[in-house]
């Protein structure tokens, strides 16, 4: 799963279906960013529990808004973000991963979750396993969407959005021993056209985040399908075949990734479903 705040939204609704729905068991779930806070979530429930998982992920989901991931520094002053590494405050985002991510549950359950985070200090992209501690920092870094929120101090490190770097964790699923990949991203596989010739500062570099996480969400899955061809003719003797099911929107999630509108909520997970059940 992929990253992007807010349109992560989608990914609960794609799992609606493929869980809920088809009852599909994933031996390996990968995320990073946002997709790294629904995969930790559904690795919570072992093999049989399926359906009980994409329930209690989409009512959760369906509650969250931005009071439960991000605050102002201080209410009446927004430009305090400026002397922080953060434009907002991300400490309710850590307060809802701590009381809705157990532990335990995630290391017992027979999943394997693979985390991507990108640290700040080398540039290096590292994934993680439930295995490694401490997991929920770890989940918290990967969603640290950077300049709004502060970067989290691990191992002597900054660690920040695994979306910096890999948009979508292909090849950590690849490396965990996937041979069949359920591929859901939360954008379409090309920049929306945007007609406004009077941005501001902060819209320019959002919408060349956004130009940017296309390309690479692109690259990731050309290289893999790339890789089967050359499985497929025999030129790549090391490597697997791997079948990819890609589940991806066809236009436009939402406005402001940073956003968590309960009323948009159900709107974006409904696409999510639909697209879902489209492919699968």
């Amino acid at each position: 799963m992929s990253g992007g705040g807010s349109k992560g939204q989608f990914h609960v609704g794609a799992l609606e279906h493929l869980l809920g729905g088809l009852g599909i068991h994933y031996d390996i779930v990968c995320g990073v960013s946002v997709g790294a806070l629904v995969g930790a979530f559904i690795c919570q429930y072992p093999h049989g529990q399926e359906w009980k998982a994409s329930l209690e992920l989409t009512n959760l989901f369906s509650r969250i808004s931005n009071e439960h991931v991000w605050e102002h520094w201080f209410p009446l002053n927004r430009l305090h973000g400026l002397h922080r590494s953060g434009f907002l405050n991300s400490a309710p985002l850590k307060r809802t991963i701590d009381k809705h991510l157990s532990v335990d549950k995630l290391r017992s359950s027979g999943k394997e979750l693979r985390v991507g985070v990108t640290s700040l200090t080398t540039g290096e992209y590292r994934v993680f396993t439930q295995n490694d501690d401490p997991i929920k920092d770890i989940i918290y870094a990967s969603a640290s969407f950077p300049g709004a929120f502060s970067p989290v101090n691990l191992y002597g490190q900054l660690w920040s959005d695994g979306g910096i770097t890999t948009t979508t964790p292909i090849k950590a699923a690849i490396e965990a021993g996937a041979d069949v990949i359920d591929v859901v991203l939360a954008s379409p596989s090309f920049p929306l056209v945007r007609n406004d010739m009077t941005p501001s500062a902060a819209e320019v570099a959002m919408r060349a985040l956004e130009i940017q996480s296309v390309s690479k969400m692109n690259c990731d899955i050309e290289r893999a399908l790339v890789y089967n061809q050359l499985v497929g003719a025999g030129i790549i003797k090391d490597k697997k075949h791997v079948t990819f099911n890609i589940i991806k929107p066809e236009g436009k999630l939402v406005d402001d990734a940073l956003n968590f509108n309960q009323k948009e909520a159900k709107i974006v997970q409904l696409q999510g479903f639909n697209a879902a059940r489209k492919v699968l």
